[in-house]
């Protein structure tokens, strides 16, 4: 037992002097290259990645976007440091239907199908990639290791290891110090503070580009909801509350004068135009995802197309304010819906005649669909 405990004293020593040596010659940035290297090769060897075209595409093309304003943007760090390293950033879709994302040291970005498939929009999308970006850029992983070391001694072994460098291409190596880092990104077990540093940077990230920073928050929200519901949320039980961190992100959009509106980075929250079949007939209707609003006839001053189309681009610049239930409500004359006291579906007798109701019945109608489409998306907000 002695004699274990002073070999083990002898070889941290040796370690740690070999550290202190080659910490000289050695930045951080060369170790986390290392490391990310490393542990590239094993997510190589122990995962499956989509070669769809669709899929893998999309991810490069937003997340090389993202990766050019980390590479330049310097956003104050409160977890890790802020210092900008000429990372080569690399991204990889997961073939696994679990809603998960993880980054190596160094660049190595990988995304789950099961994620890709769960988002609503590229804004969602590119979130997800700008918070696993800000990982890399703030040297996350570089301050969770060193944590850990402290408490794991093989962690700390992998950590030298790195820094030696001497051990490349062992079994050891193969075997453990991939995996090991592999497995802890996977777990993505950061605490409250550094995913709080993650989702401020992502933000900050993402307004630099195209993508709206609404995203950011309308994803956290649906795995705040997942959270709530599910009484298994898979990776989920290894973040923190999903919950008080869309909390974080609304104070931070609102902090930086973003305006919160959902609809315009969530599917099936905005309304639009599609045709449709009555009878023999072809007109065009407004939905809201599959919901019906209202259809619309043909008039002397305006095809059916015209007419759907204008009464979703109305409905849509009403949803932008987010209207409650109670202020959609129909006019005094009992044809015409109004939102927050702007016309936005006009029924005339052309209209009514089209599906064979009254005037009134029609934009009864329309008032509750578009209070139940209301409800629907207020109901994600639940968790």
């Amino acid at each position: 037992m002695r004699v274990s405990r002073w070999l083990t004293f002898v070889v941290a020593a040796i370690i740690v002097a070999a550290c202190a040596a080659n910490a000289a010659r050695e930045t951080q940035t060369d170790t986390e290259k290392k490391l990310g290297k490393e542990g590239a090769a094993e997510a190589e060897k122990s995962l499956k990645f989509v070669k769809d075209e669709g899929y893998v595409k999309r991810v490069e093309k937003i997340g090389q976007e993202l990766a050019a304003t980390a590479r330049t943007t310097k956003v104050p760090a409160a977890y890790g440091n802020a210092d900008l390293a000429d990372f080569t950033y690399t991204f990889r879709v997961v073939d696994d239907k679990e809603i998960n994302a993880f980054s190596l040291p160094a660049g190595y970005v990988y995304v789950n199908k099961g994620l890709i498939d769960d988002v609503d929009s590229d804004d969602e999308l590119a979130g997800v990639l700008a918070h696993e970006i800000a990982h890399v850029a703030h040297h996350h992983m570089m301050k969770l290791l060193h944590k850990q070391a402290q408490l794991d001694g093989t962690v700390f072994l992998l950590i030298a290891a790195a820094v030696i460098g001497k051990v490349q291409g062992s079994d050891m190596q193969n075997i453990f110090y991939g995996a090991k880092l592999v497995e802890i990104a996977k777990l993505n077990a950061y605490s409250q503070e550094a995913e709080d540093d993650a989702d401020n940077t992502a933000i900050e990230y993402v307004l630099k580009t195209k993508y709206n920073p609404v995203g950011v928050l309308t994803f956290m929200e649906k795995l705040a909801q997942k959270e709530a519901f599910d009484p298994d949320p898979g990776i989920l039980r290894t973040h923190p509350p999903s919950a008080k961190r869309a909390d974080n992100i609304t104070a931070a959009l609102e902090a930086h004068g973003v305006a919160i509106n959902r609809w315009a980075v969530t599917s099936g929250m905005e309304a639009s135009a599609r045709d449709t079949a009555i009878g023999n007939k072809k007109v065009w209707e407004v939905v809201i995802g599959d919901r019906v609003i209202f259809q619309a006839a043909d008039t002397s001053g305006a095809t059916s197309a015209e007419r759907a189309g204008a009464a979703a681009e109305r409905i849509n610049h009403q949803l932008e304010q987010n209207p409650q239930q109670w202020e959609v409500r129909v006019g005094n004359d009992g044809s015409a819906v109004y939102v927050r006291q702007q016309l936005v579906v006009d029924v005339l007798q052309a209209d009514a005649d089209l599906v064979g109701a009254s005037r009134e019945a029609v934009a009864i109608r329309a008032k509750e669909s578009i209070q139940a489409a209301l409800t629907s998306s207020q109901l994600k907000l639940v968790y």
